[in-house]
């Protein structure tokens, strides 16, 4: 993510906002769930760069003044790249690389899948750049799908509310009882890379 405009405290400390795998990446665990089905938690390994790491690399060096990070004890303070991998229950496998990296305002972000003869790439999810590109069969030519100036999530607050006013919930895509399922795999993921 680009951190160089993230100034909220509370985002700093991981014991306030979870972390960036529990706060931000959750939705591409949403995600990884959603596309390739449920994960063997067993199978699930982490790590990651901390802010203390011995190499240095977790140093940041456009922290906002208003986070004050050098009074959060780093034992509290977020990691800088999580990084976690897992098998999914169908046998494929998946991985998940966040980092607090990036200068600036623009999150870079995207989500793959592969199979035999497949590759789907979506790129940007939080921007109007948004794009879907696929490339199958026996050929290198990608096709891309262009989303135009839909907004993701202004569309899943609105799926939302519609559900809640009328009670149809068909556009749903990840009811309670899935949404839970997801929290509970970004907090294994932040536990384990914790762990490391």
């Amino acid at each position: 993510c680009a951190y160089f405009q993230l100034d909220h405290p509370f985002w700093w400390k991981k014991e306030l906002s979870g972390g960036p795998i529990v706060e931000q990446a959750t939705h591409f665990c949403d995600l990884a769930r959603y596309i390739g089905g449920e994960i063997r938690t067993e199978s699930l390994r982490a790590d990651s760069v901390k802010a203390d790491d011995p190499s240095g690399l977790g140093r940041l060096t456009k922290v906002p003044e208003a986070v004050r990070e050098n009074e959060i004890p780093e034992s509290e303070r977020i990691p800088r790249t999580p990084h976690a991998q897992w098998r999914f229950a169908s046998g494929a496998l998946g991985m998940l690389t966040h980092g607090v990296t990036l200068h600036h305002k623009k999150y870079e972000s995207s989500l793959e899948a592969w199979a035999d003869g497949l590759r789907i790439r979506l790129e940007e999810p939080y921007w109007p750049e948004c794009r879907l590109r696929v490339r199958r069969g026996d050929t290198d030519v990608e096709t891309v799908e262009d989303f135009g100036s839909d907004d993701p999530y202004w569309t899943e607050d609105e799926v939302f509310i519609n559900a809640v006013r009328t009670g149809d919930t068909s556009q749903i895509r990840s009811p309670y009882h899935d949404a839970v399922k997801t929290y509970a795999l970004s907090w294994a993921i932040r536990r384990a890379s914790e762990r490391s």
